[in-house]
């Protein structure tokens, strides 16, 4: 789903409860595993009765039904309210918001900074472990006879 997973996902935790998108974040994050299980499930059960093509076959026209339905799909109402209330001057410059932006996150490393070092080496871990198992994920398919080396 490549380029698509993130878009989608931007526009359905920004039309969200806030309260909510915390943990609606962390479930789409698993897209990495369930890509991962339906590409073993096609190369366990299709490939072997067909062609190794069939697995780009079917990654292709998942990824394409994504985009197509992503295209359908209205703008959420939040970027129409920032889209009108930038026709209409509202809309702060973008130097404004870089600085405000800019003293929050300095704020927030203040007063948060272990929880701050926590949460980086945490995520820097699982990262670590996230593509440890993508790079060794063709060699278990050929250590375990799932897939020949041709």
């Amino acid at each position: 789903m490549g380029g698509i997973w993130g878009l989608a996902t931007a526009t359905v935790l920004e039309n969200i409860p806030v309260e909510v998108r915390g943990l609606a974040g962390g479930v789409f994050q698993q897209e990495h595993a369930v890509r991962y299980l339906i590409a073993t499930v096609i190369n366990v059960y299709l490939v072997p009765r067909t062609t190794w093509r069939t697995l780009f076959r079917v990654a292709f026209s998942l990824s394409t039904f994504a985009a197509a339905l992503q295209a359908s799909l209205p703008e959420s109402e939040i970027f129409l309210r920032a889209r009108q209330e930038e026709e209409i001057g509202l809309e702060r410059p973008i130097q404004s918001k870089t600085r405000i932006f800019s003293h929050e996150v300095g704020e927030m490393h203040k007063r948060h900074w272990r929880g701050w070092i926590y949460v980086v080496l945490l995520a820097s871990g699982f990262g670590l472990l996230s593509h440890g198992s993508q790079d060794l994920y063709y060699g278990f398919l050929v250590a375990n006879k799932i897939i020949s080396e041709d």
